[in-house]
């Protein structure tokens, strides 16, 4: 177990010698070791040293990692205003806090407070500037659009799915990166009303549709699900997206736990009559991350599960485990994502 330390150590030592890093690979390393310390080592001081420096080398992080590292701190009396203020950067609302046992009293500072809100202000104000509003726009229209075509017949809405997927090639090209949460933003249903164009938020424009769309609720999860719903519906997203992928989770535009989620959605066989492709043996292992996979009926290992998510950098089952526990214990919320997911 030292020598594996160790390396990890001098690996991290040997990219961040050089200042930041544009990898995000390296970036889900530095989050999992933080879980790891923090929840299966127990070591305290550890886990925010990892948290410190993705934060710090990292411009764009993920805003479920800033709320968990909130969390965590308040929970160990340990600073917390860094990483709070790193999330407002990346999307994070103090709402988010207000439904979190162990956040409530926080979430009543944070909207009472003024030098709080002028930091909310301050930095909302910085994260505005990152997101892509013509991106965002675009990638509304396609899932408004999948919504409304989804109980159409299978052979027209497998049509509409391959026409999906070209759009989101083509505005990968486009605008120069996946349509995710680094650049579209975290899912709000008023971000365009912040900038001073209200008539092309999701909420004012479904409305012409009546009532037909008043399910889709898009503020409760800290991702973009725009196009993770999109995907959702057509079992063979991974497969046909997976080199996009690879490059987004490697570049910051996905999260990995994302990517697993896609990838277990072949085992639903979702409007899989006209999506062929080929489903990958079991013994290669799956993510375990989509809620809706029956795997009770898949016959797959969880060292195959820990071999796969290592892969991608992502942490092995016991720690998803130790965290589910350490939520109930202390009225943390640690998973977050589309069906929770991340």
């Amino acid at each position: 177990m030292k020598s594996i330390h160790t390396t990890i150590y001098l690996f991290f030592i040997a990219h961040f010698a050089y200042g930041q890093t544009s990898d995000y690979r390296i970036y889900h390393r530095l989050i999992n070791h933080a879980e790891e310390c923090f929840f299966d080592h127990k070591k305290i001081d550890s886990a925010f040293y990892y948290y410190d420096q993705a934060f710090s080398s990292f411009d764009y992080i993920f805003a479920k990692d800033a709320i968990n590292a909130v969390q965590l701190a308040l929970h160990s009396k340990k600073p917390f205003m860094g990483y709070l203020l790193k999330g407002y950067e990346n999307g994070l609302r103090p709402d988010y806090f207000k439904n979190i046992k162990l956040t409530q009293d926080l979430y009543t500072q944070l909207v009472t407070d003024t030098s709080m809100i002028r930091a909310y202000q301050t930095h909302r104000a910085k994260y505005l500037k990152k997101v892509n509003f013509q991106y965002l726009q675009t990638v509304y229209g396609l899932s408004m659009e999948d919504q409304l075509k989804k109980n159409s017949s299978d052979l027209e809405y497998s049509e509409f799915q391959k026409m999906c997927l070209n759009a989101i090639k083509i505005g990968i090209k486009k605008y120069g990166g996946f349509p995710g949460a680094k650049l579209l933003g975290i899912a709000d249903s008023t971000v365009f009303k912040e900038v001073g164009f209200p008539n092309f938020d999701w909420n004012k424009r479904k409305q012409k549709y009546g009532n037909l769309l008043d399910y889709f609720k898009i503020d409760d999860d800290l991702a973009s699900k725009f196009t993770l719903v999109v995907l959702l519906h057509n079992s063979c997203a991974f497969f046909e997206l997976e080199n996009e992928l690879r490059t987004a989770v490697s570049k910051g535009e996905i999260h990995p736990r994302e990517v697993g989620l896609l990838y277990d959605n072949i085992y639903r066989k979702v409007n899989s009559k006209y999506n062929k492709c080929t489903i990958p043996e079991t013994k290669n292992g799956l993510f375990v991350l989509n809620k809706f996979t029956d795997y009770r009926n898949i016959p797959v290992s969880d060292q195959a599960v820990n071999a796969l998510r290592a892969i991608w950098d992502i942490v092995p089952l016991r720690i998803d485990g130790l965290k589910e526990e350490f939520e109930d214990q202390y009225g943390a919320k640690l998973f977050w994502g589309f069906w929770k997911c991340m």
